[in-house]
């Protein structure tokens, strides 16, 4: 396809390192795009033995290059084959995901006319024998980045020149566990650079087991950092408005639950939190300042509590007013109150009456679901019995309550069971049988 008289070249740098056998799956769907103007350069991050043109894909195609340089991992890889980047676009994919085959005809085309743009398609993140499907969606692309990364990074095109303007990828140690495309989207949108949408799907984003994708202590801690870097840089480049504030104080409540760690959101916002003091007279501040006011209200520990009560010190004060209620019209990503979306309304009803009912819960499982319930059966004033844990320690307490692995639990007459866990909820529910407690187990994803 030809936009001008001269050819749009599309460059797509691919870092491999000790993948030759994944890069063929990659490599050919780069190859069997229906835009045929390519630069295709794969770098070749120090493997052993290095990253050869893959021969199930036949003779060598004119279009791919093979660099090499010593392992300094994937984003400095990256950075090296953006160096030889002939394209007037550029796109970065990994050896282990893929691109559909329209995916480059379509982003050309809508970027063609529009300078300082970038354009993503939607994406299918496949994790074993699943899939799901998203569409990168919202309002302003600096706003978007705040509520977290707004897409996977080969879902991106972006203009070359405007690549090596913001100095590519970072290297430093801020990224060097996690989230350096995250570092990277938060460069570009501080650039003022503006995002169009193609609303297909585009890539696929392979997810694989040991991947650095699923280390969830380095992405968060990566999160958590890069996160608080940007905000700073936001008061320093004075692009701080209101309404970014009441986004930020919302990602960064919803990253401190999703983390379970909010010493480490302690420390690093504290200093500069006054800095998000937000408006009275917004009705989104206030609905933010309750929604935080009734998490503090069911804090867990002394370190939450702490989390919360700065929060709480930077929104308004609620007050009920017919204007706050939520309008018709879809709301906004960053406008639901924490999690409500995660459980069945009526379902949660009926588990939560009968836990109501029983003397005292036990909570099976450690992390963000354990702190859901807790919030919600301490305000129903539901006496805790415990925590049970698979892997719990010799005398553990976790968010001040008693710990145990399940053969060292007694679990008495009237005494109820919730499973804390989305992923592994079906594997406890078969355990809690095991072990001859399902007259004490509140199914209440089963609904019984």
């Amino acid at each position: 396809m030809t936009i001008s008289h001269n050819p749009i070249i599309v460059t797509i740098v691919i870092p491999c390192f000790n993948q030759q056998a994944l890069l063929a799956r990659a490599l050919r769907s780069c190859l069997q795009q229906s835009y045929s103007h390519l630069d295709i350069i794969v770098v070749d991050d120090g493997s052993t033995p290095a990253i050869q043109y893959p021969t199930e894909l036949g003779n060598p195609d004119n279009r791919v290059r093979v660099i090499q340089q010593h392992n300094t991992g994937v984003a400095e890889a990256r950075n090296h084959g953006l160096r030889y980047a002939k394209g007037s676009f550029i796109k970065f994919l990994d050896a282990d995901d893929e691109l559909l085959p329209h995916c480059i005809l379509h982003q050309v085309q809508l970027l063609a006319n529009l300078p300082r743009h970038i354009c993503f398609s939607g994406y299918r993140l496949v994790k074993g024998t699943q899939s799901i499907e998203g569409v990168p969606k919202f309002d302003q692309f600096l706003q978007g980045i705040i509520m977290g990364n707004v897409a996977p990074l080969h879902a991106g095109l972006y203009p070359t020149d405007t690549v090596r303007d913001i100095g590519g990828f970072d290297c430093s140690s801020n990224t060097v566990l996690a989230l350096e495309d995250y570092d990277f989207h938060w460069k570009l949108a501080l650039k003022g650079i503006e995002v169009i949408t193609w609303h297909q799907i585009g890539v696929i984003y392979y997810k694989l087991p040991k991947s650095r994708s699923t280390d969830m202590a380095n992405h968060f801690n990566a999160y958590i950092g890069i996160l608080v870097h940007y905000l700073q840089q936001l008061i320093l480049q004075h692009k701080l408005n209101d309404q970014l504030k009441i986004t930020a104080l919302h990602s960064l409540a919803e990253l401190a639950m999703q983390s379970d760690n909010y010493a480490q959101c302690l420390k690093l916002f504290t200093p500069f939190a006054p800095q998000f003091c937000l408006p009275a007279s917004s009705a989104r501040a206030q609905k933010l300042g309750y929604a935080i006011a009734q998490r503090l209200d069911t804090a867990c520990c002394v370190t939450e509590r702490a989390w919360w009560a700065l929060l709480k010190d930077l929104c308004p004060n609620f007050t009920a007013s017919s204007e706050l209620c939520a309008p018709a019209y879809g709301l906004r990503t960053d406008s639901t109150a924490f999690a409500v979306q995660q459980f069945d309304g009526p379902v949660l009803a009926h588990a939560l009456k009968m836990a109501d009912d029983k003397s005292a819960i036990w909570l099976w499982g450690k992390g963000i679901w354990c702190r859901y319930w807790l919030h919600m059966l301490r305000s129903l004033r539901v006496e805790i019995a415990g925590i049970i844990d698979s892997n719990a320690s010799l005398n553990e307490r976790y968010l001040e309550y008693t710990c145990l692995q399940p053969n060292n639990v007694d679990v008495k007459e009237n005494q109820g069971i919730i499973i804390c866990s989305r992923d592994s909820y079906l594997m406890l529910r078969q355990e809690c049988q095991r072990h001859g407690w399902q007259q004490h187990l509140i199914d209440y994803l089963a609904g019984q």
